[in-house]
């Protein structure tokens, strides 16, 4: 009688692997509560919607630009209908001057169609991206929805930059 046949355990394991990576490849759908920016509909998009926008400019394949954009998915559900949640994705080979863009990710916070101020890059160190979030979030309630005091935040922010400056409240 045939002794029944041992599944190729290098196999069953190259099998599964190819099948994760395949679903990881795949392209995940844009948070519903974010409207995708190209172009062609940036000025009906951003520049004709009233009240508050938030537009992200970002490589998707970039790091920084993916922790960004998980953090403006974030924040989209967080404050869904207070503002408009936009995102951007920039192709590098095209002008960036018409936007205005040194670098990405860049944040740019819009009122009414007009830009009112604007967020470049993303903290270079783990240590640094810790705070990250809360202070997203308070420069949106204090910029873009125009909250002076929100009492969940009671604390002062620290902003290092690339010259080796930092800015705290006081300074």
């Amino acid at each position: 009688m045939p002794r029944p046949a041992k599944p190729n355990l290098v196999g069953l394991l190259a099998v599964c692997a190819v099948c994760l990576l395949c679903a990881c490849a795949r392209k995940a759908p844009p948070p519903p509560d974010i409207v995708q920016v190209t172009a062609e509909n940036y000025t009906e998009e951003v520049l004709r919607e009233p009240g508050p926008t938030l537009l992200l400019f970002h490589n998707p394949q970039a790091a920084q630009s993916q922790e960004m954009y998980k953090l403006l998915g974030w924040l989209a559900q967080t404050y869904k209908g207070q503002l408009k949640f936009c995102a951007f994705a920039w192709d590098t080979s095209a002008d960036p001057a018409p936007y205005r863009l040194e670098m990405l990710p860049t944040l740019v916070l819009f009122r009414n169609g007009w830009e009112i101020d604007r967020m470049r890059g993303i903290p270079a160190t783990m240590e640094e991206r810790r705070g990250l979030p809360d202070d997203l979030e308070l420069w949106l309630l204090r910029t873009g929805l125009d909250r002076a005091y929100d009492p969940r935040f009671q604390a002062q922010f620290s902003y290092r930059f690339d010259n080796g400056n930092t800015l705290q409240v006081g300074n």
